[in-house]
């Protein structure tokens, strides 16, 4: 990949940690972070699935209440679902749905508790975890998942943008304001958010 400048190859190379899906190892726990564009989201998930990058039994946790950009509307994880099963074809029982995150913190910590609930293994049980969500909001997510005790060696990202939307990628942030500003807002965020604890480093 040829940047415009070294600044922005080093921004995208801090913010934008999600893998190719070739890169990946097959995944046995999947956390799909809530979001607003369901559809292409859950249409990559039903690629990686298809591709055996998410293997045939493994528990796909869809995360998230209603956010700011879907209020008014069905729990993101209930559209995540039926845009799986209905759209996508993919089987029911792989689903697990958490509807109270407002936030991705939140996401990744009720979903946690539910796979802690669900078997008192938890995290342990499994080989590969990979964690899907928004492509800009990954270095984030990341940095949650480890002061959360999610083991970073299992740890795999995948991002999705809408390259008809903001087209906030990797290779495409920097081509218009709105998108600029949404990427450094999110730098910012992450160290004001690293200051009140709730992330590490580590």
């Amino acid at each position: 990949m040829t940047y415009p400048s070294e600044n922005i190859k080093a921004i995208s190379e801090f913010i934008f940690i999600g893998q190719p899906a070739e890169q990946l190892v097959p995944a046995d726990l999947v956390i799909v972070l809530g979001n607003h564009i369901i559809e292409l989201m859950m249409g990559e998930v039903a690629e990686l699935y298809a591709g055996g990058k998410i293997k045939k039994d493994a528990v796909i946790v869809l995360t998230g209440a209603t956010g700011d950009m879907t209020a008014g509307q069905a729990a993101e994880c209930d559209q995540m679902y039926e845009a799986a099963t209905v759209t996508y074809g993919m089987p029911g029982e792989l689903f697990l749905k958490e509807n109270r995150a407002t936030n991705t913190y939140l996401n990744l910590l009720y979903s946690k508790e539910l796979l802690e609930k669900r078997n008192p293994e938890g995290l342990e049980s499994v080989q590969k975890i990979l964690c899907v969500g928004n492509s800009f909001l990954l270095r984030r997510a990341s940095l949650y998942a480890a002061k959360l005790g999610f083991p970073a060696e299992k740890m795999q990202y995948f991002g999705v943008w809408d390259k008809k939307g903001r087209n906030i990628g990797p290779h495409s942030w920097w081509e218009s304001d709105v998108s600029v500003q949404r990427v450094m807002a999110e730098i910012e965020r992450i160290g004001k958010y690293y200051a009140t604890g709730n992330m590490s480093i580590f």
